[in-house]
């Protein structure tokens, strides 16, 4: 209904931005690390970015959908995993959507039954000596 009335009536004169512009800074690679010490929330939204990423078994893995999943933490320490969650600094993140390194996006459930992530393996370990 929205829709139809905001079409049949318009947006009205275009306004002009207020004040002066705001640049931001480039996004480099290392900004884009999930760090899962971090509250639940913080991680969702580097995934919300795009290109967010972590480590599984010293290779990079992509985070490429996931969404919080409770305020208390998770049943082990932050980073590790148990099931399609992880446990973060406080809270959960569930994992929709991840993409190992070299392999193409795929739902988690899948991802696990070919890669059988053991209960409370730990994503984010060092990849060529950093964390």
């Amino acid at each position: 209904r929205l829709l139809v009335d905001t079409l049949r009536i318009g947006l009205g004169p275009a306004v002009p931005q207020a004040g002066e512009p705001t640049y931001a800074a480039k996004l480099h690679a290392e900004d884009l690390q999930v760090h899962w010490d971090a509250p639940a929330d913080d991680a969702c939204r580097i995934v919300r970015v795009g290109g967010a990423w972590t480590t599984f078994r010293g290779r990079r893995f992509k985070v490429n959908a996931a969404r919080t999943w409770a305020d208390e933490a998770g049943p082990g320490s932050a980073g590790e995993l148990h099931g399609d969650r992880v446990s973060c600094g406080s809270g959960t993140v569930q994992l929709l959507t991840v993409q190992p390194e070299g392999k193409a996006a795929t739902p988690f459930a899948d991802w696990a039954n070919g890669a059988r992530p053991l209960p409370g393996e730990p994503l984010g370990l060092a990849l060529g000596g950093q964390s």
